[in-house]
């Protein structure tokens, strides 16, 4: 190989390397928000099947919206939801409790009751879209036996995002520890790559 063509394989490796590892990152962020979500989601279902105590409303009349919001404006989303339904919307929200090891910014859960065919759900749902709420598909439980399996259900799907992190997690770890053993070697070129640019 000539000068040029034998940096230019050098430099195409390392661009391959940080671009493998930068896919490995975005991967591992993705599942790990994921995760979270899927955590986030069974602590607000856990609350409103105690909220109604373990019978969850049926009604043609009501539609209940299930959420998560940042904690620093929730405040702010009461003050609006009283205004926009007074007394025929009906909100409770609280703290949600992260896995250990976690980091995330302080998130609220809520959980809203709103009167169906009413011009009233449109309004909670833009509220909801200006505080970039997270949302929740409502549940379908005709018998409250059917709460352990629902809940079941997510404990299964929590439990193997978990391993799929943790696996992904594993990958990064090998990936970045081959990285500092080649980096003795790339190390040099990648200061020449640098020096090029400014020439």
């Amino acid at each position: 190989l000539y000068h040029g063509e034998y940096f230019d394989t050098i430099e195409n490796e390392v661009l391959e390397e940080e671009k493998k590892m930068i896919e490995l990152f975005e991967t591992f962020n993705k599942i790990k928000e994921d995760f979270l979500i899927e955590t986030q989601r069974k602590q607000v279902m856990q609350r409103y099947f105690t909220l109604t105590n373990n019978n969850p409303i049926q009604s043609e009349n009501i539609q209940t919206i299930f959420g998560i919001c940042n904690a620093d404006v929730d405040l702010k989303m009461k003050r609006m939801l009283f205004r926009a339904g007074r007394d025929k919307v009906i909100s409770t929200f609280d703290n949600i409790e992260l896995p250990k090891n976690m980091k995330q910014s302080p998130k609220k859960m809520f959980i809203i009751f709103v009167p169906k065919g009413d011009y009233l759900l449109d309004k909670i749902l833009k509220i909801c879209d200006v505080f970039n709420c997270i949302l929740f598909e409502p549940v379908h439980i005709n018998q409250p036996h059917d709460i352990n399996k629902f809940i079941n259900d997510i404990n299964e799907k929590i439990e193997n995002q978990k391993r799929i992190l943790t696996e992904t997690k594993q990958t990064i770890q090998n990936f970045l520890l081959d990285k500092i053993i080649k980096t003795k070697t790339y190390a040099m070129y990648k200061l020449y790559f640098q020096k090029e640019k400014h020439i």
